[in-house]
């Protein structure tokens, strides 16, 4: 996952992970749908420079290591375990605790 390279490859400075560039279809920022493969979580407190994400209903709807957390109807977003799981999304980003849509708490990548 092209993500979990830019967040290990990051101490290195990666070209291929400068700015926005993580994935079109989890995590990428952007500020219309049409910048995402399938949704785009517009900017906000929650989704501090917008986030490319996809619909889910449960975890296993979710590409990698992502989670579903019921939020919006249901999105994916990065799991974590802790904030600095999260640098890599840029400014804002904190691993928090939310409900999840087929488990009752997921952790993930998400604004205030």
């Amino acid at each position: 996952m092209r993500w979990l390279f830019c967040f290990f490859a990051g101490a290195l400075h990666a070209p291929a992970c400068a700015d926005s560039d993580v994935d079109r279809t989890l995590g990428a920022r952007c500020e219309r749908t049409n910048d995402c493969d399938e949704r785009c979580l517009l900017p906000s407190r929650n989704t501090p420079g917008g986030f490319c994400s996809l619909s889910c209903s449960k975890n296993d709807d979710c590409p990698g290591d992502s989670v579903c957390a019921d939020r919006d109807g249901g999105i994916c977003l990065v799991q974590c375990k802790l904030d600095a799981n999260c640098d890599f999304l840029g400014t804002g980003w904190y691993c928090e605790e939310l409900d999840g849509k087929d488990v009752m708490k997921v952790t993930a990548c998400y604004g205030e």
